[in-house]
């Protein structure tokens, strides 16, 4: 009997495919209405070499893929906001288009949507502090989290992550602890008005300082990037159990 080898062929995996993992776990429709969230350069149909996690493009991101083709590059923060008039390489966004481009490396980005969705940026940053984030109950605009009565206190969570200490100062045991990764500008109403009296954020201008301390509310801010950027692993975790074959690489 002839024993014939066979060697096991991959399927490529093209942008599509990476758009349709986060289509399962961070669907576009969570995401703010002045977002833009998705592809941001590629074609669906392009074959991806590898993928590369990270909070935004920066200039680690251009340096890792010098010398490199066909990269996927996933962040949390999208490049595009408004809409280009120009394109000058002269500038950071001109350097960062023409790398894209030279390279065909795409660009896709998960933002508000992910900060929205289950094992998302905000659940990442609740677990960052010992707590279940499945607890949690969603603020009404959906891009934050209360837990009542956390097995925590106010002291414990100022040891966590770097924190810094701001809005009111007591001694008070937590009775209702709200969470917001990145900046927590947005969602100060919110906590004031469901009743929190600490809040954990990236996060915030000097006048919600200012209402938090008129209002008896404990404030602790960690800094935008440092309140966000456990997710990177995460997805990068998600991603290498979804495409096994596909090269993965976190950038924090």
């Amino acid at each position: 009997m002839e024993i014939v080898y066979c060697r096991r062929m991959t399927i490529p995996v093209v942008l599509s495919d990476i758009q349709a993992f986060f289509d399962q776990w961070a669907p576009a429709e969570l995401a703010a209405s002045w977002d833009n969230v998705g592809i941001q350069i590629g074609a669906k149909g392009g074959e991806i070499s590898e993928c590369l996690v990270s909070l935004e493009v920066d200039e680690q991101v251009l340096a890792y893929l010098e010398g490199k083709t066909t990269v996927a590059v996933i962040t949390h923060h999208p490049l595009f906001f408004k809409s280009l008039k120009r394109i000058d390489y002269n500038t950071d966004m001109g350097q960062i288009i023409s790398a894209f481009v030279k390279g065909e490396h795409a660009l896709f980005s998960a933002h508000t949507n992910l900060d929205a969705a289950e094992d998302g940026v905000n659940d990442c940053l609740i677990e960052s502090f010992g707590l279940d984030p499945k607890i949690g109950v969603v603020m009404e605009d959906g891009f934050g989290k209360y837990i009542e009565s956390p097995n925590i206190t106010y002291q414990d969570l100022l040891k966590k992550n770097g924190g810094i200490a701001q809005g009111a100062i007591h001694n008070e045991p937590i009775k209702r602890l709200g969470f917001c990764a990145g900046s927590g500008h947005g969602l100060i109403g919110s906590v004031l008005s469901l009743g929190c009296d600490t809040f954990v954020t990236g996060e915030v201008t000097y006048h919600d300082h200012v209402t938090c301390r008129m209002n008896g509310v404990r404030l602790i801010t960690l800094g935008h990037k440092e309140s966000e950027n456990m997710i990177v692993d995460r997805i990068a975790t998600r991603m290498r159990n979804m495409f096994k074959d596909l090269e993965v690489t976190a950038l924090k």
